[in-house]
């Protein structure tokens, strides 16, 4: 029989971003790690004011929003994403994620496991811990 591997809720207070990490807060729900080996799941929490950094990634990627406003500019254009939206970022899309909101903004990140981070020359990065 198969096992379920389930996720605790995760405390945001066990769980500081690292000293690698932009302000943005990244939970890692399932992962590899956790003994999910085809699915990552990460939450992410991100500030008032907060830019990441303009990427892409080798696969697909799944944002659902949780709580508050992200602007996604991908393609030349931004979109708005609200509680309850979701937008796929297909793989080599080039994105960058922004909460231009007055409150914090949770989104909820599904991909393929191994997700690959590319700076906009090509040049990979490596994975944060968290979405190993």
């Amino acid at each position: 029989m198969s096992q379920i591997i389930h996720s605790r809720r995760v405390s945001i207070a066990d769980s500081p971003p690292g000293p690698e990490d932009p302000p943005t807060l990244s939970l890692a729900a399932l992962t590899p790690q956790a003994g999910s080996a085809d699915i990552a799941v990460i939450r992410q929490i991100a500030p008032p004011g907060i830019d990441g950094p303009l990427h892409s990634h080798d696969r697909d990627e799944v944002l659902i929003m949780l709580e508050g406003a992200l602007q996604v500019e991908a393609n030349g254009g931004t979109i708005e994403l609200l509680a309850s939206d979701a937008a796929l970022l297909p793989a080599k899309t080039t994105h960058q994620l922004r909460n231009a909101g007055a409150a914090d903004a949770q989104w909820m990140i599904v991909s393929r496991a191994g997700l690959r981070f590319f700076l906009p020359d090509g040049a990979e990065v490596p994975a944060p811990p968290w979405a190993q």
